[in-house]
């Protein structure tokens, strides 16, 4: 006690003397604090300089040591006061024991390194970003907001809130009774209740200044300092879309949207990436809309705000169920963005998610070109294209039934089907129909199975690796199946070789997800390459060492990818396979549109990315596998149908669920007419399917890299 009044004399000394508390961290902090009333403002100077007088009195004896030894930062910085949210704060010395509630709170603290002064924290909104996220994650005392009792059994000197409405009795403790048993509280300025205590409207100067005051807080101002400049560069470095595009924030809501309106983060950051957002003449941060409003003004794009909560995929569902926004312009054509409800508030990742919309509306979503042409482009995409093409791959069918050096005309080939199911008609030949029957409907129906499926299997690869070079052999599992086929052929089992090349595929892919790991796309990739250059050494071994010259051509046909073989077992094969597997990736077109956005943004809209991943690559091989087994290695087809896809549909290719049906159409239709060409255009001689894909898909492939200059 003694220590304590000395050091309240040696304050008031000083005090009289004028000295300052600490103007440096004072004023940083005014920035953010509206003026105290006057009495209000007197006691605060009173205590300020007692704890100045303290903070500033060098003890003597062990004791003072001892005191200075075990706790050096209540020693090496003066007392702060602020006003936060209409509330007067007083931070004695920097906190070390800090409850954090809500994402913005507890990320700024990660954010400066102050992981180690959090003994708890509530309410988080969904995971950390990457960029701070800790090996060692804060115990968490509720995932809504703690209560009171439970905050103040961890002896929290601080209590740091997102929402100014954590702080109440029924919550984890109203600041008045917090401050009584010594626990100070802090809230982030954008969250005030009062509405004339928060900034209107929020600038990136409001974020820098938060920032820089919490920095005071802590004790770590040149940690905030750096913070502050590197979260200045990378906006500085985002290049705002200049099309005009108008935007809905969507948060909330069902009957009516809560949405971002004119004064808060949703419209900093909108404004940021070069987007009108239809409610910003609400003058408030958040503002329920009425569904009506949000129709007749009809944005370009729909920002969707995805949490555990109100995940992007329910506000979708919400946004095509109803009627009315069924006919909005942007879901019509699908044009969502996505943003993670932590990253949309004021903080720490409110560049992240400028960053986030603009690399969106950039490419990596639905938005690519002006809004008003985008609907030009999107109903063919999704009515007629689909139509079109399955019109032309029945036509190309039929005609392809009846070319060969057999002459069948469509005529007969109708006349015989409906002999077949006694519906009339008339039968061919017996060599007719065992031509037609036997050998030509197999193979028509196995080239257009072989190239929808590759199709599908190469648009899904792309976007599972976010590679716009991956094809279905990325993972090795073509020469995985090579090499079985060839070990079977050289062996004289040739009636074996679909089961073998099947096997040698699945070989091929437990090899490379054993090597490379499903976490990182690059790493498998490239195990991908390697395993697929060594079973390609150990093919051409196998060649050179055991085939002999009745094997070499058989080989050969097979290498370069043929149908000539396929029958109806094969169809079957192919068949059932594209029915069980091809229909699941169909149905994962949302988790692949995720993909789009990196495995950070897949993450963020609730995608379980190391379980998602593994899964589509495995399907994909089972696919790929199935196919190979049947026709060979067959190149292009599911490399540049993908791509050409995209190029004729325009932006609603960009979404997997126009896109995948799309590109069975049009790989089962390229298939078809290579295969029917590498019969027919030598007859009686027949080329492998491979050469002519390869001649096709070669230069074509070429156009496309130079029209849009893929990377």
């Amino acid at each position: 006690m003694t220590r304590v009044f000395c050091r309240a004399r040696a304050a008031a000394s000083a005090a009289q003397t004028g000295r300052a508390v600490h103007p440096t961290r004072t004023a940083r902090a005014a920035r953010l604090a509206r003026p105290a009333r006057a009495p209000r403002a007197a006691a605060l100077a009173v205590v300020l300089a007692a704890l100045a007088g303290c903070a500033g009195t060098t003890g003597t004896g062990a004791g003072a040591g001892a005191e200075a030894s075990a706790s050096p930062s209540t020693t090496s910085h003066a007392p702060l006061a602020f006003s936060n949210c209409g509330f007067d704060v007083v931070i004695p010395s920097p906190p070390q024991r800090v409850v954090a509630i809500k994402s913005t709170s507890i990320e700024m603290m990660l954010a400066l390194g102050l992981r180690d002064r959090i003994v708890g924290v509530g309410f988080a909104d969904g995971p950390y970003a990457d960029a701070w996220a800790p090996a060692d994650p804060p115990p968490v005392l509720s995932d809504r907001v703690p209560s009171q009792e439970a905050v103040l059994a961890l002896a929290p000197d601080l209590v740091y809130a997102g929402w100014e409405s954590n702080l109440t009795a029924d919550g984890a403790g109203d600041r008045a009774t917090l401050a009584r048993l010594g626990t100070a509280t802090l809230v982030s300025p954008s969250a005030c209740r009062e509405a004339a205590l928060r900034p209107d409207p929020l600038t990136w100067d409001d974020l820098w200044a938060e920032i820089s005051l919490v920095g005071d807080v802590f004790g770590v101002p040149d940690r905030a300092g750096d913070l502050v400049a590197g979260e200045k560069a990378r906006l500085a470095a985002v290049a705002p879309d200049g099309r005009g595009l108008t935007a809905l924030w969507y948060s909330s809501g069902s009957d009516v949207p809560y949405v971002g309106a004119g004064i808060g983060a949703p419209e900093l950051i909108m404004d940021a990436v070069g987007l009108r957002n239809i409610a910003a003449d609400v003058h408030d941060s958040w503002a329920s809309l009425s569904w009506e409003a949000v129709v007749d003004a009809d944005p370009d794009v729909i920002v969707l705000v995805d949490s555990a909560w109100g995940s992007t995929q329910k506000k979708i569902a919400q946004l095509e169920g109803n009627p009315a926004t069924a006919a909005l312009s942007a879901v019509r054509a699908h044009r969502y963005l996505i943003v993670p409800f932590a990253a949309g508030e004021a903080g720490v990742r409110t560049v992240e998610a400028v960053e986030t919309l603009a690399a969106q509306l950039g490419g990596a979503a639905a938005v690519t070109r002006g809004a008003r042409a985008m609907d030009a482009t999107s109903t063919p995409a999704r009515a007629v294209l689909p139509i079109a093409l399955a019109i032309a791959l029945v036509a190309s069918a039929l005609v392809a039934l009846c070319l060969g050096p057999a002459d069948i005309t469509p005529g007969q080939v109708v006349g015989s089907a409906l002999a077949r199911l006694g519906w009339g008609g008339e039968a061919l030949a017996p060599t007719q129909e065992a031509i037609l029957w036997e050998l030509r409907l197999p193979r028509v129906l196995a080239a257009m199975l072989v190239g929808a499926g590759l199709a599908v299997v190469g648009a899904v690869m792309q976007a599972v690796t976010t590679n716009p070079l991956a094809d279905p052999y990325l993972l090795g599992v073509s020469s995985g199946a090579s090499l079985g086929a060839v070990v079977v052929i050289v062996l004289g089992a040739s009636l074996a070789l679909p089961v073998a090349a099947f096997a040698g595929a699945a070989i091929a892919l437990v090899l490379t997800l054993l090597i490379g790991g499903t976490s990182m796309p690059n790493r498998t990739i490239l195990a991908g390459v390697a395993v697929s250059a060594a079973l390609a050494a150990a093919t051409s071994l196998v060649i050179f060492w055991s085939a002999t010259g009745d094997t070499y051509r058989e080989i050969l046909g097979w290498l370069l990818g043929s149908l000539a073989g396929a029958g109806w077992g094969g169809v079957a094969v192919a068949a059932v396979t594209l029915a069980v597997v091809g229909t699941g990736l169909g149905g994962a077109a949302s988790v692949l549109d995720a993909f789009a956005l990196g495995d950070r943004g897949a993450r963020s809209v609730g995608i379980d990315v190391r379980r998602a991943r593994p899964l589509l690559l495995i399907a994909c091989a089972l696919v790929t596998g199935a196919l190979v087994s049947m026709s060979g290695a067959i190149g292009f087809v599911g490399l540049v149908v993908p791509h050409a896809v995209r190029l004729v549909a325009g932006p609603a290719g960009r979404s997997h669920r126009t896109l995948l049906p799309l590109a069975a159409l049009g790989g089962a239709l390229l298939l078809l007419w290579a295969d029917t060409g590498a019969r027919t255009l030598f007859d009686p001689r027949e080329l492998p399917v491979g050469i002519v894909t390869a001649l096709v898909g070669a230069p074509v492939f070429a156009l496309l890299l130079r029209r849009e200059r893929l990377s």
